[in-house]
């Protein structure tokens, strides 16, 4: 990204979390919005929307929590669960670009505290990065369920091994890599265990360093829990029957898989930073070639790293990741080649019901391109 880009994008982004959006987008939309959440239940929501390649609307509604919440602001915080991936994705390509990482090179070279277990599933068909960040790599463990506030938390060792505390199974080979997608939660753990090693820091320090600095991805944290100075801007989960999770929700120490707390202004700057690196601009924060990589399907699948893969009508491709974690629901979509993004995060195990109409409404104020609708179950 350009300096003088950069800056505007970044100025835009502050003008915008203060509350400047644009009135002739925004008020039909937070009507049409705030409807489907009173229909629901759903106590906050927070969206934006990238035009043109830059940030152009920020916005929520709401309040975080269902009694004495503060309003939600674009600001709020909102765990991202699985979108978590996307960010990962663009982690291990910084560190590609840096030739510090190889997406094709068995992952067990980098690995130095944790051994990826032997399968005879692997003999001549390595696990990789990119396999691991497309959910090729045969791993198991799709999912984690999260702890408790003030739980006992595992370390990245003991989440792959499965031992005491983590709550989730050793990550395993189940299947050969590259012969087929499978979900997996557990391959992203192998993956910051990669970066970790790599680096010689933890893994949200390395994803601030190397992502959320870099991309202007303001309170953006994987703080696992979050210290109470970021906690106060955290909007509260819900589960499907209007009850809160205790504490606000739970904790989700496999950071790479499902730990980002985020705004939507935060993803749409993320995938600013993604459109200018597909578009090849100088000062971009990927070269041109690893963000393609990112958004090209792998081993025959319609799966990215970090991400699945959609077509427009004339088969430009269009990038979606949805988030799923106790208590929260969030979608990304980002079309590269349109300089068109939008993001919608909840705070409710009810949020994925306002993903088609946020998305239906964005199309037709922004004019997308028409392409294949997800059925926001992508993974």
């Amino acid at each position: 990204m350009r300096a003088s880009r950069r800056s505007l994008l970044l100025g835009t982004a502050a003008a915008l979390v203060a509350g400047c959006t644009l009135p002739e987008a925004r008020d039909p939309l937070d009507r049409r919005m705030a409807r489907h959440m009173d229909e629901r239940g759903i106590t906050a929501a927070s969206f934006a929307v990238v035009d043109g390649g830059a940030l152009v609307l920020a916005d929520g509604l709401g309040r975080t929590a269902a009694s004495l919440g503060d309003p939600t602001t674009p600001a709020t915080l909102f765990q991202a669960a699985s979108i978590s991936k996307s960010v990962t994705a663009a982690v291990v390509l910084a560190l590609v670009a840096q030739g510090r990482l190889d997406l094709d090179r068995n992952v067990a070279d980098y690995l130095k505290r944790w051994r990826l277990p032997e399968s005879e599933l692997t003999r001549g068909r390595p696990v990789t990065l990119r396999r691991l960040l497309a959910n090729t790599a045969g791993t198991n463990v799709p999912g984690y369920r999260g702890y408790p506030l003030g739980a006992n938390l595992p370390d990245t060792i003991a989440i792959l091994s499965g031992t005491a505390p983590a709550n989730s199974a050793p990550v395993q080979i189940v299947g050969a890599p590259g012969g087929g997608w499978s979900y997996s939660g557990g391959g992203y753990e192998i993956a910051q265990a990669a970066i970790e090693d790599v680096t010689g820091e933890s893994f949200g320090v390395a994803a601030n360093r190397l992502v959320l600095g870099p991309y202007g991805m303001g309170r953006a944290t994987f703080a696992q829990p979050l210290p109470p100075e970021t906690e106060i801007l955290a909007a509260r989960g819900y589960a499907a029957d209007g009850h809160p999770f205790p504490g606000g929700g739970l904790i989700y120490p496999e950071l790479a898989a499902a730990g980002l707390w985020c705004s939507p202004s935060d993803l749409g700057l993320f995938a600013c930073g993604l459109i200018d690196s597909y578009a090849g601009r100088s000062g971009a924060p990927l070269p041109r070639d690893l963000a393609t990589a990112m958004m090209q399907a792998v081993d025959g699948e319609r799966y990215g790293l970090g991400g699945g893969l959609l077509r427009t009508a004339d088969g430009t491709p269009v990038f979606v990741k949805e988030g799923a974690n106790a208590g929260f629901r969030s979608w990304l979509t980002i079309l590269p080649t349109e300089g068109k993004a939008a993001a919608i995060m909840t705070n409710s195990d009810r949020g994925n019901e306002l993903f088609a109409p946020f998305f239906a409404e964005v199309a037709a104020i922004w004019g997308w391109p028409q392409f294949a609708q997800p059925m926001f179950s992508v993974g």
